[in-house]
């Protein structure tokens, strides 16, 4: 079983909440300035901000890709009305993503539209850097898709989701030196 480094982990922590907690997300806050859902379904697909900047998430998915997965996901409009938990507004999501449009592509979106929706994640899911984050603390998470707050180290227990989920981003090489052995 893996032992961790109660101080190390307390020193992460407040290091993200003095740097990183507040950053700003410019394509949240234009979903959440919507009037519609059909105009947050739109821009939160696109992954765009006011400007038009796609967030750099999706900076490599060409925007016809991003703009067919607009339209798709816009037809699924009256089902995400429909929706109360998140799980199943990212798999409503999900299932309209093709090749070119990422996982973490799909959790943006849905996180995006459930915002706004206030539907938030009831757990981690596991994308990219979150994952990386994940298993330098936690160890080979196989083909896991998500976590929940009690499979981290207590000292982590204390963070809400969103700030966890934030910190295994952020924080992907530091959190080594929260493990002292397995």
């Amino acid at each position: 079983m893996r032992k961790y480094d109660d101080v190390e982990i307390a020193s992460i922590i407040k290091h993200y909440h003095e740097n990183f907690k507040e950053k700003i997300d410019l394509q949240m806050n234009f979903c959440l300035a919507q009037n519609s859902l059909k105009e947050v379904i739109s821009v939160a697909a696109k992954a765009i901000d006011e400007s038009g900047k796609v967030h750099f998430h999706q900076r490599r998915i060409e925007k016809i890709e991003l703009e067919k997965f607009a339209i798709r996901v816009l037809g699924k409009e009256d089902k995400i009305l429909a929706i109360n938990a998140f799980e199943g507004l990212y798999k409503l999501i999900d299932a309209e993503a093709n090749r070119f449009i990422s996982e973490l592509t799909v959790y943006d979106t849905a996180l995006r539209i459930g915002n706004f929706l206030k539907i938030y994640p009831e757990k981690i899911y596991l994308q990219t850097g979150t994952k990386a984050g994940a298993e330098v603390l936690l160890g080979n998470l196989g083909d896991r898709k998500h976590l929940k707050l009690e499979d981290f180290p207590e000292a982590f227990q204390s963070q809400s989701l969103k700030d966890l989920e934030k910190i295994l981003y952020e924080y992907k090489k530091e959190l080594k030196f929260c493990v002292l052995w397995d």
